[in-house]
């Protein structure tokens, strides 16, 4: 059984597939009335690791369970392996450059014509719009996994951005602001490629939307090489 966060980390990815990589401020959601029972079980995962001997036995245990409700409920199966990852999270190396365009799966396309938005649109729609916008003109990033986190080294660039968006959580999101932030965290991709990504992601979280679930079959990288 492994022994380090990062084994544990492959393990659950082994025997229960790796879900779809998503952009920063994409989430899925979940609707099911099992997901009580689900977070429950969680929980119980959780005490057994950090209160008992064997932390491998609780998370043997929980794999097992998921491995179970994948068989009766999906949508179960797929929210309690994304608070498992999460809580199995680890850093990778941020990226050195963009992926090609339409090699990253993540959110739903968008079209390249992005005209401005009326005030009688639902708040929704003016959100995904302005996301629109950010991946149109910063590019789309790499997808990742739930609980993977970009491995950082401070410098000013990346302080000065860190900053910036600190700013930004306490502004309305409105088309100036986000055209504002386009134009100062686009400055920073031929200056500082990390600061830029930093920005870029924390731009995206500002402008959070949901996904639909996709369907099991072939919905998982994995699945279908583990059986």
């Amino acid at each position: 059984m492994p022994t380090t966060i990062e084994a544990s980390r492959q393990l659950v990815l082994d025997r229960l597939g790796a879900p779809t990589p998503q952009l920063p401020g994409a989430h899925y959601r979940h609707r099911s009335p099992r997901l009580p029972r689900i977070y429950e079980r969680y929980g119980q995962y959780v005490d057994a690791w950090l209160m008992e001997d064997s932390p491998e036995q609780a998370l043997e245990s929980f794999i097992a369970f998921l491995e179970r409700e994948r068989e009766h409920d999906y949508t179960a199966f797929h929210y309690g392996r994304e608070l498992l990852l999460v809580d199995l999270s680890i850093y990778i190396d941020s990226p050195s450059d963009d992926p090609e365009p339409g090699s990253s799966p993540a959110s739903p396309a968008v079209a390249r014509e992005l005209p401005r938005w009326s005030r009688r649109k639902p708040a929704r729609a003016k959100r995904e719009q302005l996301r629109a916008r950010v991946l149109e003109q910063l590019g789309r990033p790499h997808g990742r996994l739930p609980g993977e986190a970009l491995m950082l080294t401070s410098n000013p660039a990346l302080d000065e951005v860190i900053a910036y968006l600190d700013d930004l959580e306490l502004q309305a999101v409105t088309e100036q602001v986000v055209d504002e932030a386009i134009e100062r965290i686009g400055a920073l991709r031929e200056r500082d490629w990390q600061a830029f990504c930093y920005g870029r992601s924390g731009l995206l979280r500002r402008l959070p939307i949901e996904l639909e679930l996709p369907t099991p079959v072939g919905a998982d990288q994995a699945l279908a090489a583990t059986g």
